[in-house]
Protein backbone atom coordinates (compact mmCIF):
# COMPACT_ATOMS: atom_id res chain seq x y z
CA UNK A 1 0.00 0.00 0.00
CA UNK A 2 1.59 3.70 -1.34
CA UNK A 3 1.52 6.14 1.53
CA UNK A 4 0.05 9.38 0.35
CA UNK A 5 2.21 12.06 -0.56
CA UNK A 6 0.74 15.58 0.17
CA UNK A 7 2.12 18.66 -1.99
CA UNK A 8 1.86 22.04 -2.74
CA UNK A 9 2.68 24.37 -5.57
CA UNK A 10 3.65 21.06 -6.92
CA UNK A 11 6.32 20.56 -4.16
CA UNK A 12 6.50 18.22 -1.04
CA UNK A 13 4.85 19.61 1.84
CA UNK A 14 7.86 18.94 4.28
CA UNK A 15 10.43 20.66 1.13
CA UNK A 16 8.05 23.59 1.36
CA UNK A 17 7.57 23.55 5.13
CA UNK A 18 11.90 23.45 5.42
CA UNK A 19 11.94 26.46 2.82
CA UNK A 20 9.44 28.93 4.50
CA UNK A 21 11.29 28.23 7.56
CA UNK A 22 14.81 29.03 5.85
CA UNK A 23 12.62 32.39 4.45
CA UNK A 24 11.50 33.25 7.93
CA UNK A 25 14.52 32.95 9.60
CA UNK A 26 16.66 34.70 6.49
CA UNK A 27 13.91 38.01 7.19
CA UNK A 28 14.49 37.88 10.61
CA UNK A 29 18.43 37.73 10.34
CA UNK A 30 18.60 40.54 7.65
CA UNK A 31 16.18 42.43 10.18
CA UNK A 32 18.18 42.11 12.89
CA UNK A 33 21.29 43.16 10.65
CA UNK A 34 19.26 45.96 9.76
CA UNK A 35 18.29 47.47 12.95
CA UNK A 36 21.65 46.99 14.71
CA UNK A 37 23.81 48.62 11.19
CA UNK A 38 21.43 51.87 11.70
CA UNK A 39 21.50 51.50 15.49
CA UNK A 40 25.50 51.49 15.15
CA UNK A 41 25.43 54.00 12.81
CA UNK A 42 23.05 56.27 15.03
CA UNK A 43 25.33 55.45 18.06
CA UNK A 44 28.23 57.16 16.29
CA UNK A 45 26.35 60.26 14.83
CA UNK A 46 25.34 61.00 18.26
CA UNK A 47 29.02 60.66 19.65
CA UNK A 48 30.26 62.96 16.74
CA UNK A 49 27.60 65.76 17.71
CA UNK A 50 28.62 65.03 21.46
CA UNK A 51 32.33 65.33 20.77
CA UNK A 52 32.98 67.14 17.14
CA UNK A 53 36.67 68.19 17.86
CA UNK A 54 37.35 64.27 18.69
CA UNK A 55 38.29 62.39 15.17
CA UNK A 56 38.10 59.15 17.39
CA UNK A 57 34.56 59.67 19.16
CA UNK A 58 32.62 57.60 16.32
CA UNK A 59 35.07 54.63 16.54
CA UNK A 60 33.92 54.55 19.92
CA UNK A 61 31.12 52.12 19.60
CA UNK A 62 31.23 48.35 17.49
CA UNK A 63 27.77 46.29 16.30
CA UNK A 64 27.75 43.02 16.13
CA UNK A 65 25.19 40.24 14.88
CA UNK A 66 24.94 36.72 15.49
CA UNK A 67 24.84 34.14 14.36
CA UNK A 68 27.99 35.62 12.53
CA UNK A 69 28.86 33.09 10.52
CA UNK A 70 28.74 33.81 6.77
CA UNK A 71 25.64 32.80 5.10
CA UNK A 72 24.24 31.53 8.54
CA UNK A 73 20.58 32.77 9.27
CA UNK A 74 18.69 31.95 12.41
CA UNK A 75 14.84 32.41 13.15
CA UNK A 76 16.51 33.33 16.57
CA UNK A 77 19.16 35.90 15.28
CA UNK A 78 20.37 38.68 17.86
CA UNK A 79 21.99 41.94 17.78
CA UNK A 80 24.34 43.64 20.43
CA UNK A 81 25.50 47.49 19.74
CA UNK A 82 28.23 47.84 23.06
CA UNK A 83 31.24 50.29 23.67
CA UNK A 84 34.74 49.73 22.99
CA UNK A 85 37.39 48.78 25.82
CA UNK A 86 34.80 48.28 28.38
CA UNK A 87 35.90 45.51 31.21
CA UNK A 88 33.33 43.40 32.67
CA UNK A 89 30.16 45.71 31.01
CA UNK A 90 29.59 46.66 27.50
CA UNK A 91 29.76 50.38 27.82
CA UNK A 92 33.62 52.04 29.24
CA UNK A 93 32.90 53.84 32.37
CA UNK A 94 33.57 57.45 30.03
CA UNK A 95 30.82 56.64 27.56
CA UNK A 96 28.22 55.16 30.85
CA UNK A 97 29.49 58.69 32.48
CA UNK A 98 28.46 61.36 29.62
CA UNK A 99 25.06 58.82 28.51
CA UNK A 100 23.56 58.75 32.03
CA UNK A 101 25.46 61.83 33.63
CA UNK A 102 27.79 61.64 36.75
CA UNK A 103 29.57 63.00 39.54
CA UNK A 104 32.85 62.15 39.77
CA UNK A 105 34.91 62.50 43.20
CA UNK A 106 38.35 62.13 43.95
CA UNK A 107 39.05 58.47 45.03
CA UNK A 108 40.02 59.13 48.58
CA UNK A 109 37.78 61.00 51.27
CA UNK A 110 38.20 64.20 50.84
CA UNK A 111 40.66 64.16 48.25
CA UNK A 112 40.43 67.22 45.23
CA UNK A 113 40.64 66.61 41.79
CA UNK A 114 43.24 68.54 39.77
CA UNK A 115 41.47 69.97 36.48
CA UNK A 116 44.43 71.02 34.23
CA UNK A 117 44.34 74.57 32.81
CA UNK A 118 45.12 75.62 29.12
CA UNK A 119 48.65 76.10 30.38
CA UNK A 120 49.03 72.32 30.91
CA UNK A 121 50.94 70.71 27.60
CA UNK A 122 49.30 68.21 25.69
CA UNK A 123 50.76 64.55 25.61
CA UNK A 124 49.36 61.81 23.36
CA UNK A 125 45.97 64.19 22.70
CA UNK A 126 45.49 64.82 26.36
CA UNK A 127 46.55 67.58 28.77
CA UNK A 128 49.39 65.63 31.14
CA UNK A 129 48.87 64.61 34.75
CA UNK A 130 50.41 66.71 38.25
CA UNK A 131 53.10 63.59 38.15
CA UNK A 132 54.00 64.63 34.36
CA UNK A 133 54.45 68.25 34.70
CA UNK A 134 56.42 67.80 37.92
CA UNK A 135 58.71 65.70 35.99
CA UNK A 136 58.87 67.90 32.71
CA UNK A 137 59.45 71.24 34.14
CA UNK A 138 61.69 69.56 37.61
CA UNK A 139 59.30 71.60 39.91
CA UNK A 140 57.02 70.20 42.71
CA UNK A 141 53.87 72.35 42.55
CA UNK A 142 53.06 74.65 45.07
CA UNK A 143 49.84 74.35 46.65
CA UNK A 144 48.20 77.56 46.86
CA UNK A 145 44.92 77.36 49.11
CA UNK A 146 41.35 79.06 48.09
CA UNK A 147 41.07 82.77 49.29
CA UNK A 148 37.88 83.85 51.66
CA UNK A 149 34.90 83.75 49.24
CA UNK A 150 36.43 81.63 46.51
CA UNK A 151 35.05 78.68 45.06
CA UNK A 152 36.87 75.48 44.56
CA UNK A 153 39.66 74.13 46.97
CA UNK A 154 42.60 75.44 45.62
CA UNK A 155 45.57 75.55 42.82
CA UNK A 156 48.35 73.93 41.47
CA UNK A 157 51.28 76.03 40.98
CA UNK A 158 54.68 76.13 39.26
CA UNK A 159 56.68 79.36 40.67
CA UNK A 160 60.32 78.86 39.43
CA UNK A 161 59.46 78.92 35.37
CA UNK A 162 58.32 81.63 32.89
CA UNK A 163 56.45 81.48 29.62
CA UNK A 164 57.35 81.90 25.99
CA UNK A 165 55.91 84.67 23.01
CA UNK A 166 52.89 81.91 22.75
CA UNK A 167 52.33 82.16 26.30
CA UNK A 168 53.23 78.21 26.85
CA UNK A 169 55.04 77.44 29.87
CA UNK A 170 59.22 77.26 29.27
CA UNK A 171 61.84 76.15 31.73
CA UNK A 172 63.40 79.42 33.24
CA UNK A 173 67.07 78.14 32.27
CA UNK A 174 70.34 80.32 32.54
CA UNK A 175 69.86 81.73 28.77
CA UNK A 176 66.51 82.86 29.35
CA UNK A 177 67.54 84.33 32.48
CA UNK A 178 70.28 86.30 30.46
CA UNK A 179 67.33 87.45 27.81
CA UNK A 180 66.11 89.20 31.17
CA UNK A 181 63.27 86.40 31.95
CA UNK A 182 61.75 85.92 34.93
CA UNK A 183 60.03 83.38 37.04
CA UNK A 184 56.20 83.71 37.29
CA UNK A 185 53.72 81.83 39.45
CA UNK A 186 51.92 80.18 36.77
CA UNK A 187 48.68 77.84 37.43
CA UNK A 188 49.04 75.00 36.48
CA UNK A 189 45.83 73.08 37.72
CA UNK A 190 42.55 74.09 39.67
CA UNK A 191 41.76 71.75 42.43
CA UNK A 192 37.73 70.56 42.78
CA UNK A 193 36.00 68.71 45.32
CA UNK A 194 34.03 66.77 42.51
CA UNK A 195 32.75 67.40 39.05
CA UNK A 196 29.75 67.06 37.68
CA UNK A 197 29.35 65.26 34.06
CA UNK A 198 26.77 66.39 31.81
CA UNK A 199 24.76 64.01 29.63
CA UNK A 200 26.10 64.87 26.01
CA UNK A 201 24.64 61.49 24.45
CA UNK A 202 20.93 60.05 23.95
CA UNK A 203 21.93 56.47 23.98
CA UNK A 204 18.59 54.99 25.16
CA UNK A 205 16.48 57.22 23.52
CA UNK A 206 18.19 55.76 20.10
CA UNK A 207 18.01 52.23 21.35
CA UNK A 208 14.51 52.35 21.63
CA UNK A 209 13.26 54.44 18.62
CA UNK A 210 15.05 51.11 16.69
CA UNK A 211 13.60 48.47 19.05
CA UNK A 212 10.16 50.29 18.30
CA UNK A 213 10.50 49.99 14.58
CA UNK A 214 11.56 45.95 14.74
CA UNK A 215 8.17 45.06 13.60
CA UNK A 216 7.93 47.26 10.84
CA UNK A 217 11.47 46.30 9.61
CA UNK A 218 10.37 42.55 9.94
CA UNK A 219 7.38 43.03 7.96
CA UNK A 220 9.33 44.45 5.36
CA UNK A 221 11.66 41.88 5.37
CA UNK A 222 9.66 39.28 4.87
CA UNK A 223 7.74 40.73 2.24
CA UNK A 224 10.77 41.17 0.05
CA UNK A 225 12.30 37.46 0.47
CA UNK A 226 9.29 35.45 0.81
CA UNK A 227 6.81 37.48 -1.76
CA UNK A 228 3.85 34.94 -2.71
CA UNK A 229 5.15 32.19 -0.74
CA UNK A 230 4.04 34.16 3.15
Amino acid sequence: MLAPRISRFGRPMPDLLAAWRHDVATAVQASVYEAETGMTEEFRDDLGAAFPGSRRARTLVTGRVYPDRQGAVSINAAGSVVGRGGKNSPWPLPLKAFNEGAEIRGAAQGASLAIPTARVPRVGGRRMTVAEVEARFGEKLTFIPPKDGQRGAGMLVLEQQTTGRSGGVRRLSAGRVRQGRKAQALVMFVLVPKVKVPTRLHFEAIAKRWADTMPSILDRQASRIMGGRA
